[in-house]
């Protein structure tokens, strides 16, 4: 039995501080009798890591000749409770394998802050100059479950949360998500694939409901439209996607290998003070308002590598019912769009009842027409500019080869990603038949 009313964990380490053992220099593993049976229960009041004090830790620990066991690791975060069941095999050598259970409970925690009191990197400049590579050890095989009540990262406020997930053989496998945010709710699952280059392949399904838009947008505080000076966008998102992704060692996308799908519905929208659309309605005789209604809208997004893709955007709005499709190139910031806006819709101020005086007297007009646009400013000479039926329909025909082409990548990826995480899946704990789903 030990007991400790303090204990400071860095103190400790650099008393047992152990040298760096190089491929040339293997780590000798240390005699121990042949047979070993300890059994220890341990207890302390508060526990120093980093800047971060915990409390109230309690752990029952077996120690043989083979294995450790800790049982029933129970300790006070101050956000919340934490519960840890391991087991770690052939402990004496330079990799054990460690395998068991987590499961914590949070209260209410800001992550950023967390993350910076038990010694990680803080948000400000000198350290985002660090480059540290991150692995999926080979030794590990645990299951992670977290549930959550609230918690913040920067301006991301997530409440609600409830996390399975599992890391076996090299293999990140996040099980089911799912959460509140932006008063809506929000449930994602994933894969990710320790590569032999060390790099990591992964695959995602998600979907959203509901959510307020410009909060969300202003979750995100890196995102350019947070400070208002592209407008700001009120409504309802909804959302269902799917990707494929690879990132290096320092956990950075790999911009050519990113493949991700979204189908979106935007209900209840507004579109407040946005120059590139006044300018947009200027060029065709409209003027603009401080706010564009947008009744409902759906429409598909692809990425494909630095390529966002723009497909059947349905805007039902106060101007004029529109179908956009076309390129945001997103490291660049541009865009080249094609519109199809009823012309009627511009010229009348309702859309019920449609007249033009004639010397027969009112006609009523039910056939609507059709005006074609094309906005690019991709090239430093911006262009807005009216072309024929016949080219808007070869973008569109073109646009919709490209897709299909990216449909067929997409699916050889996959198959190729889950090929290579079967064989290590079959054995563990995650099972298969959710992650085929």
């Amino acid at each position: 039995n030990a007991m400790f009313p303090y204990l400071s964990v860095r103190e400790l380490l650099n008393d047992f501080h152990k040298k760096e053992f190089s491929p040339d220099r293997p780590r000798k593993v240390p005699k121990i009798p042949e047979v070993v049976d300890i059994n220890l229960h341990i207890d302390i009041d508060s526990l120093l890591y980093g800047s971060r004090m915990f409390n109230d830790i309690h752990t029952g620990v077996k120690i043989s000749k083979d294995e450790i066991d800790i049982e029933d690791f129970s300790i006070d975060l101050n956000e919340g409770l934490g519960h840890i069941d391991l087991q770690v095999v052939d402990y004496l050598l330079h990799e054990p394998r460690i395998a068991g259970n987590i499961d914590l409970i949070i209260d209410s925690a800001n992550v950023q802050t967390f993350y910076e009191t038990i010694g990680g990197f803080s948000s400000n400049e000198k350290h985002k100059e660090e480059h540290i590579a991150h692995t999926i050890p080979n030794n590990i095989d645990i299951d992670l479950n977290l549930n959550a009540r609230y918690l913040q990262y920067q301006n991301l406020v997530v409440e609600n949360l409830n996390l399975s997930s599992s890391m076996t053989d090299g293999i990140l496998s996040i099980r089911d998500i799912n959460f509140n945010t932006s008063g809506g709710y929000v449930e994602f699952s994933g894969l990710w694939l320790q590569n032999e280059d060390k790099t990591m392949s992964g695959h995602f399904y998600s979907t959203g409901t509901k959510m307020s838009i410009n909060p969300l947008i202003n979750s995100f505080s890196n995102t350019e439209i947070s400070d208002g000076s592209h407008g700001k966008i009120e409504g309802l998102l909804s959302y269902e996607a799917e990707g494929l992704f690879q990132m290096d060692s320092l956990l950075n996308l790999v911009n050519d290998q990113n493949l991700f799908y979204a189908d979106i519905v935007i209900e209840e929208g507004k579109i407040i003070n946005n120059p590139e659309l006044d300018n947009t309605l200027s060029f065709i005789g409209h003027k603009a308002k401080d706010s564009i209604l947008i009744n409902n809208s759906e429409f598909q997004m692809f990425i494909n590598g630095t390529d966002m893709i723009l497909q059947d955007i349905l805007v039902n709005n106060s101007i004029s019912d529109m179908n956009i499709f076309g390129k945001y190139y997103l490291y660049d910031s541009a865009v080249n769009l094609n519109f199809r806006v009823s012309l009627m819709d511009l010229f009348f101020r309702t859309k019920k009842k449609r007249y033009v005086d004639t010397e027969q007297g009112k006609i009523r007009l039910f056939k609507d027409l059709s005006l074609f646009i094309e906005l690019d400013n991709s090239s430093p000479k911006h262009k807005i500019k009216i072309h024929p039926k016949r080219k808007h329909r070869l973008r569109r025909k073109d646009l919709a080869k490209e897709i299909a082409e990216i449909d067929a990548k997409y699916r050889t990826r996959l198959n190729i990603l889950y090929r290579q995480a079967e064989p290590k899946l079959q054995d563990s704990k995650v099972p298969l038949e959710a992650l085929n789903k």
